[in-house]
C-alpha cells in the first residue's frame, strides 16, 4: 500500500475550509486582499479627488457624463457624496473592530448585542 493511501483522520491540513456541497465558498487570497484593499482605498481616493467647490464639482460632472448640473445641485450631491464615504469608511472601522473581536475576544464588552452572530 502505498503512502497516498495512509491517511490520518486527524490531519485536516489539506482539506477545504469550506466545500461547494456546502454552499459556503471562499474567494481566493488575492481576491479576498484586493477586496479588502479597495474598500479601504476606495472612499479615500474619491474624498482626495473631490473638489471643494461646488462648481468646479459641476465641471468634473458635465465633462464625465455629458450631464450638466447647477451650482445648488451640485453642491448637494457632493456633501452626499462626502456623507457616503465618510459613512464607507467608519463602517469599515465597525467591520475591523468586529473582526478583531471576533478573533482575539480583544475588547468584549464593545458589542454586547452582537455576540451571538459571525461575520
Amino acid at each position: 500500500m502505498s503512502s497516498c493511501c495512509k491517511s490520518d483522520s486527524k490531519n485536516f491540513s489539506r482539506l477545504p475550509a469550506h466545500t461547494a456541497a456546502e454552499g459556503n465558498i471562499t474567494p481566493p487570497l488575492r481576491e479576498r486582499r484586493s477586496l479588502a484593499f479597495s474598500r479601504w482605498s476606495l472612499p479615500a481616493v474619491i474624498l482626495v479627488l473631490l473638489p471643494k467647490c461646488p462648481a468646479c464639482f459641476a465641471a468634473y460632472i458635465a465633462v464625465g457624463t455629458g450631464i450638466s448640473l447647477s451650482v445648488g445641485t451640485s453642491a448637494y450631491l457632493r456633501l452626499l457624496l462626502v456623507a457616503l464615504c465618510v459613512a464607507l469608511m467608519l463602517l469599515n472601522v465597525f467591520w475591523l473592530v468586529r473582526k478583531v473581536q471576533m478573533k482575539s475576544h480583544f475588547m468584549p464588552g464593545l458589542f454586547p448585542a452582537c455576540k451571538s452572530q459571525t461575520l
